[in-house]
C-alpha cells in the first residue's frame, strides 16, 4: 500500500497564503489611501485655518482703523443674533453714549456695560439683574448702578465671596432682546438666579424703542399694533392697554417663564410702580404661570426732586438706587 502524500495539504496551504497575501496587500493599499487622504486633509485644514486667521486678523485691523478716530458716543453695534436689537461695541474699552464725557461706560467683550463676566467662582451664588436703562445705570458711574450697590451691601453685611451681581441690561432693550441675549450668552453668564425687571415698555414688543427707551410709536396713529395706551375697563386698573398690546404683554411674560423652565433657573420679576401694580396683577392673572414678583413698595420711591437723573424721563439717581437696593434686598430676604 503506497504511503500517503502531503501534496494536497501543501497545495491548500499555498492557496491560503496567497489569499492572506492578497488581503494584506488590499488592506495596505486602503491604509495607504487613508493616510494620503488624511495627510491631504491636514494640509488643506491648515491652509484653511491660516486663511481664516488671516481674514480675521485683517477684519480686526480694519475695525481698529475704523475705530481709531471714532467718537466714543458712537457705541451701538449689531449682534450676530438678529433677534437682539444691538449691543455696545465690544471693540471699544469705554463709551460716552448719551452720557457726560467724564462719566464713560466701561464695555466688556459681550457688548454690555461693566467689567468682564468671568466664570462663577466655587461657592458663589451669581444673581443676574436683567433689564433696560434703569438697571444699566443711565448716566451714572459704574459704582452707582444698582448691581454695584447690591454687591457692596451684601459684601459688607453677609461677607465677600458669597453673592455676585451681574447686569444684563441696555437702554432701549425690551423683553425679546433680553431673552435672546441670555440664550446667546448663557454659558458665560451662568446665573444661579435671575431678577428680571419688568417695565411697561419692555413688555411691549415694539420696533419703536429708541434709547433711552422712548416708545416713539406710541404717538403714531398709523401703526395699528402699536397704538397709544387706552383707558379700558376695569377702570380701577388705570392705563389698561388695548387688547393687541395686552396680548404682547402676555406673550412676553410667557417668554420669561419659558426661559426659566427650559434652563431650570429660578426667576423673580421686579416691578417698580405702586400706581400700576393692580394692572400688572391683572395681566398676571391671565397667565397659567407662577412667576414670583419682587415689588418695591412706595416708601422706597418716589421723590421726584431726588429720583430723576433727567426729569421728566426718569431714571434713578444714586440716591434712588441706594433706596432701591435696600428695598430689593428687604424683599428678597
Amino acid at each position: 500500500m503506497p504511503a500517503p502524500t502531503d501534496e494536497p495539504r501543501e497545495t491548500l496551504s499555498r492557496a491560503s497564503l496567497l489569499r492572506i497575501s492578497a488581503a494584506l496587500l488590499v488592506a495596505t493599499a486602503i491604509l495607504l489611501a487613508v493616510a494620503v487622504s488624511m495627510a491631504a486633509y491636514i494640509i488643506w485644514d491648515k491652509h484653511q485655518m491660516a486663511s481664516l486667521k488671516g481674514s480675521l486678523l485683517a477684519q480686526q485691523q480694519l475695525q481698529q482703523a475704523l475705530l481709531a478716530g471714532q467718537a466714543s458716543d458712537h457705541a451701538t453695534f449689531p449682534h450676530l443674533d438678529p433677534g437682539i436689537s444691538f449691543v455696545l461695541n465690544p471693540g471699544m474699552d469705554e463709551v460716552t453714549w448719551h452720557t457726560r464725557p467724564d462719566v464713560p461706560y466701561q464695555v466688556n467683550r459681550i457688548g454690555l456695560r461693566g467689567p468682564e463676566i468671568a466664570a462663577t467662582a466655587e461657592g458663589v451664588t451669581r444673581i443676574a439683574l436683567v433689564g433696560d436703562s434703569v438697571l444699566f445705570g443711565w448716566k451714572l458711574r459704574e459704582q452707582e448702578k444698582l448691581a454695584s450697590l447690591l454687591q457692596d451691601i451684601t459684601d459688607q453685611r453677609l461677607g465677600a465671596g458669597k453673592y455676585e451681581f451681574v447686569t444684563i441690561a441696555l437702554p432701549g432693550w425690551n423683553t425679546v432682546d433680553q431673552d435672546r441675549f441670555l440664550r446667546s450668552h448663557l454659558g458665560r453668564i451662568d446665573p444661579d438666579y435671575i431678577i428680571w425687571s419688568i417695565i411697561r415698555n419692555d413688555l411691549l414688543d415694539s420696533a419703536g424703542v429708541v434709547p433711552p427707551g422712548v416708545l416713539m410709536s406710541w404717538n403714531s396713529p398709523h401703526k395699528a399694533q402699536q397704538q397709544p395706551f387706552q383707558f379700558l375697563p376695569p377702570a380701577e386698573l388705570r392705563d389698561s392697554p388695548a387688547p393687541a398690546i395686552m396680548q404682547r404683554w402676555l406673550s412676553n411674560l410667557r417668554r420669561i417663564d419659558t426661559f426659566g423652565r427650559e434652563h431650570a433657573i429660578p426667576i423673580s420679576l421686579l416691578w417698580w410702580r405702586d400706581r400700576q401694580r393692580p394692572l400688572f396683577d391683572y395681566v398676571r392673572s391671565k397667565l397659567a404661570v407662577d412667576l414670583p414678583v419682587v415689588f418695591l413698595p412706595g416708601y422706597f420711591r418716589y421723590d421726584e426732586d431726588n429720583w430723576c437723573v433727567d426729569y421728566p424721563d426718569c431714571h434713578p439717581t444714586l440716591w434712588a438706587n441706594e433706596r432701591l437696593a435696600l428695598g430689593l434686598l428687604d424683599e428678597l430676604i
